[in-house]
């Protein structure tokens, strides 16, 4: 007998040696069934993965190549995930909640599931998750089984889009089928219009309420009876025979046939017709619907708005003015004559046009040349005027042509109504421009003329007074110091009409000095006090602002709007004269308390030669150049000037001006 081996200081046994050797190979088999598992898990076609339980989260332990094949994931980028990750930001699913219940209770569940690939795409994936317990019951792991079942989901949607349509094809169907007469009577009594029936042979079935009320006719002589007796054969109509009986047949349905018929009941009445001929089973002819419409007074009312249409289109037509009409979008509608003849000659010298169905917006958008100036301006007003910003837009606007040098006033007006859009009006306003250019010749000549006989005359004046003041004649002097008081307001309305011509012809003069706003305006307040002591002119505001300018002018100004002030406000009442500096300009304000000015005339006060006229209103002697001289200085110092006004409160003048510096 062989000896027994030693082992750990003991002495092995033949049966501990079979028992060892039996033990080993069921390890080696075990093992074998292991990998076996495996590889038939990696061979499967399903996806297959273990979730660990024990974990937190349920972590992914295990993947087969499938599950990879099918989420297009690596085996890194799922393991230790939770499988929700495959749901992307599609969370909302009833699935999700139901593998969270399951997952919870540790029980089976069977569900189909939309999970999302790598790439973005999504698939349908039926799965089927089981719990695994240990020796006590204990969930360890889950196993999932998982399916892509996206082409059979998608052969289900098709299915079942094609049963809803197949459906919704036969509900159609049984509702057109629906031809009994309770339905044809129904419908027949719901229909404005009148609606007649008629059978094969054209006797009448059936008439609604309409057809009844608007011929005058009973129902007891009218169905049954052939449709051209009724009446006394007044339905026996050429024309609606032609309809019914040859044209129909052929034409299935028949739409807007156009008839007038003298009725001896009704009068003359013009009709719409329609036919439809109804096929009832195997029969053609079973029934004829014939709807008429009564369009007399539609017919009557378009031919009031054809003819008043040419009337508008006269009265377009009369006028000088070139006009159009133009939609909500600036498509021009309709012009007058006088448009398209202007259009035409200029069409030859212009790339562009502006006949009917341009857009003028685009046209003026493009427009180039000596107008271009006046284009955006005018392109502005046309906009605020369509949009409701503004409700009248007006442009004086010069046109050089080849034949002569023109000048046009624009107008723009809104079209009242739903459609919107707007009236535009070219007028020839040339000779009106020529008439004032020549006025303003004789203005400027004329001033020029004064000037130096209202010198001579003021000279010639001053002289005499003071000759008779010295020899005593009081009797003498005063009436020479009224005629020396004319003679200065005739010398200053000279000056006036002199700047109006230089400011037109552009050559008024304009120094630019620096100078103290404040001092200014004390010389000037100062001197109106002297020479109006029943007044009480205030002056409020400090400042060392410097502002350049023409000095000159700004005192001019000032002047004006103080002697407005004492010429508009009741004898004895105060003055306020303010100034107000800020970040880069200064603010100087003229208040009076006197009558004040109605809001609508304010646009218009610094027009040149413009003045208030009101029956109610005290009106005072002037040329009404005063206020345009001072806006036209002012502007051309880089300021502006407005009035704030309220009748029978008083007025305040206020203009501002850029500053320079401080003084130092």
């Amino acid at each position: 007998m062989h000896e027994v081996p030693e082992w750990q200081g003991g002495s092995l046994s033949r049966e501990d040696i079979i028992n060892l050797t039996g033990a080993n190979s069921q390890t080696n088999i075990l093992e074998e069934n292991v990998r076996l598992m495996h590889r038939a898990i990696d061979s499967a076609r399903n996806g297959i993965i273990i979730t660990d339980h024990q974990q937190p989260d349920d972590p992914i332990i295990y993947v087969n190549q499938a599950f990879l094949n099918l989420t297009g994931y690596s085996k890194d980028e799922i393991i230790g995930r939770n499988c929700r990750f495959l749901q992307g930001q599609d969370r909302e699913q009833e699935a999700r909640f139901q593998l969270k219940h399951a997952i919870q209770a540790g029980e089976s569940l069977h569900v189909q599931i939309k999970n999302y690939r790598k790439d973005g795409t999504f698939f349908w994936n039926d799965l089927l998750i089981s719990p695994i317990t240990d020796e006590h019951g204990t969930v360890t792991h889950f196993f999932g089984n998982q399916l892509d079942i996206t082409e059979r989901k998608e052969a289900e949607d098709q299915l079942q889009h094609e049963k809803h349509q197949l459906e919704q094809r036969v509900h159609e169907r049984t509702i057109q089928l629906q031809e009994t007469n309770e339905y044809l009577t129904s419908i027949v009594e719901t229909i404005r219009e009148a609606l007649v029936i008629l059978d094969g042979t054209m006797h009448v079935l059936a008439a609604n309420e309409a057809f009844y009320r608007t011929f005058q006719v009973q129902p007891a002589e009218t169905e049954g009876k052939l449709l051209y007796d009724l009446g006394n054969r007044q339905w026996n109509i050429p024309a609606l025979r032609e309809l019914l009986e040859r044209i129909l047949p052929e034409h299935n349905p028949f739409e807007d046939f156009e008839v007038t018929h003298n009725f001896p009941s009704i009068g003359t009445r013009t009709m719409l017709l329609n036919a439809r001929q109804i096929k009832h089973q195997e029969n053609y002819q079973d029934y004829i619907l014939l709807a008429i419409e009564d369009i007399s007074a539609r017919k009557t009312a378009e031919t009031d708005s054809m003819r008043n249409q040419a009337l508008t289109q006269a009265v377009l037509n009369s006028l000088s003015a070139h006009v159009a009409v133009l939609d909500k979008e600036g498509v021009i509608v309709e012009v007058n004559e006088a448009w398209k003849r202007f259009a035409l000659e200029q069409s030859s010298s212009s790339e562009q046009n502006t006949f009917a169905g341009q857009n003028y917006l685009r046209v003026l958008e493009q427009s180039r040349g000596e107008q271009s100036e006046e284009a955006p301006q005018a392109l502005r007003g046309i906009q605020q005027v369509m949009c409701g910003e503004r409700p009248f837009f007006s442009l004086e606007y010069p046109c050089f042509t080849p034949q002569d040098n023109l000048w046009f006033l624009l107008q723009v007006t809104p079209l009242k109504g739903d459609g919107g859009g707007v009236v535009v009006a070219h007028v020839d306003i040339t000779e009106r421009k020529r008439v004032e250019l020549r006025k303003d010749d004789f203005i400027s000549m004329a001033a020029h003329e004064l000037k130096t006989p209202l010198t001579s005359m003021k000279l010639f004046v001053q002289g005499l007074s003071k000759r008779f003041e010295k020899e005593g004649q009081r009797d003498v002097t005063v009436p020479l110091q009224r005629v020396d008081a004319q003679i200065e307001k005739l010398t200053r309305l000279v000056k006036e009409l002199l700047d109006v011509s230089r400011i037109y012809a552009g050559k008024l003069l304009i120094e630019q000095q620096p100078f103290v706003i404040a001092e200014l305006e004390a010389e000037v307040v100062n001197t109106f006090r002297m020479i109006t002591p029943d007044r009480t002119i205030t002056f409020q505001g400090d400042t060392s602002a410097v502002v350049v300018g023409d000095r000159d002018r700004v005192s001019q100004v000032l002047t004006n709007l103080l002697t407005n002030a004492v010429k508009y406000s009741p004898d004895g009442s105060p003055i306020m004269v303010a100034v107000k500096e800020q970040a880069d300009h200064v603010t100087i304000s003229v208040q009076d308390f006197g009558i004040g000015i109605e809001p609508r005339y304010h646009a218009r006060l610094f027009d040149r030669f413009y003045q208030v006229t009101e029956p109610n209103v005290q009106t005072y002697p002037g040329l009404g150049v005063g206020l345009y001289i001072c806006q036209q200085i002012i502007t051309q110092l880089g300021g502006k000037i407005w009035v704030e006004s309220v009748q029978g409160e008083g007025s305040t003048f206020s203009f501002s001006l850029p500053t320079s510096h401080k003084d130092k």
